[in-house]
């Protein structure tokens, strides 16, 4: 157990502790100083033990994080009840290699799946003095798939707004231009990131229309098709396509009203037309249910 915390003078005259509360200051002193922190500033700490010890109901510890979260003074994992103090280790810093060693074992104790835990890795990396080698070979490993994951989640976030602009697009043209004859469905491929092409077999497209009856499956494939021809850096591989096409479909499926049916109707009808008749079937039903009253 701690026997005491380092505070720096500074503390009280830093602007963003200045714009804080009194509840805000004296937890925030709390969490420098208490007998839970640990020499690496990441740590468990559930909220009980925050209002057992300041004698605060669970609301009043809760606005008090609110409030260091809003100057960024820390990360927490609601769901772990880890935290991270963001500048501990700028404060603290780590003085000998027996500390290093120290610093890599309690590292080993945080959860992989915390949201602190991509946090403390930066940290570490950027205060590495007197850290074993294999260690931040081992933090530069996690950093580097960490930023893989976010340019990951960028692209797919970027692919879902340029989805929603070609479906909107599609979705006008479709109100004013006329049905089309449908192409063999032999005939769509989707290009992949090596240049060469995916086919699509009618095995897939009829297993698509029962998984995903709300939508036209051909025509939302050549917008995947479309797609990828104007995005050719962002195509995918053989072994991630599927992945791509099925997620495309899922949330076009999502975006249809409940109990749409187009590919399932009969001849495949058009979704205006389709819907259309369906209105006017359900009118009519209406209408004789009325009158035998």
């Amino acid at each position: 157990m701690r026997e005491y915390g380092l505070v720096f003078s500074r503390f009280w005259i830093n602007p963003a502790i200045q714009s804080l509360s009194i509840d805000g200051k004296l937890l925030a002193l709390y969490l420098l100083t208490s007998s839970h922190t640990n020499m690496l500033g990441c740590f468990r700490l559930p909220i009980g033990y925050i209002a057992e010890d300041l004698q605060w109901g669970f609301e009043r510890v809760k606005q008090g994080f609110k409030e260091l979260l809003s100057i960024q003074f820390l990360s927490r994992d609601e769901a772990t009840g880890w935290l991270v103090i963001h500048h501990y280790l700028k404060w603290n810093p780590i003085e000998n290699p027996n500390q290093g060693k120290s610093i890599s074992k309690l590292f080993h104790y945080i959860p992989s799946h915390s949201t602190v835990y991509k946090h403390i890795v930066n940290i570490l990396l950027e205060h590495s003095k007197y850290l074993d080698e294999a260690f931040l070979n081992s933090l530069r490993t996690l950093a580097k798939a960490f930023l893989n994951q976010e340019q990951e989640q960028d692209q797919d976030k970027e692919q879902d707004q340029e989805q929603e602009q070609d479906t909107s697009a599609a979705l006008a043209a479709t109100a004013t231009v006329s049905p089309t004859v449908v192409e063999p469905t032999g005939a769509i491929t989707i290009p992949l990131n090596d240049h060469s092409e995916f086919p699509i077999t009618q095995s897939q497209i009829t297993e698509w229309q029962s998984l995903y009856p709300a939508i036209d499956i051909l025509q939302t494939l050549r917008h995947i098709r479309g797609w990828n021809l104007a995005n050719s850096k962002k195509r995918k591989t053989k072994n991630g396509i599927l992945k791509h096409i099925t997620s495309w479909l899922a949330k076009e499926q999502n975006r249809c009203p409940v109990g749409s049916q187009t590919a399932s109707s009969p001849n495949n009808a058009n979704l205006y037309a389709y819907n259309q008749a369906v209105s006017e079937a359900w009118l009519q039903e209406t209408a004789n249910v009325i009158d035998h009253t």
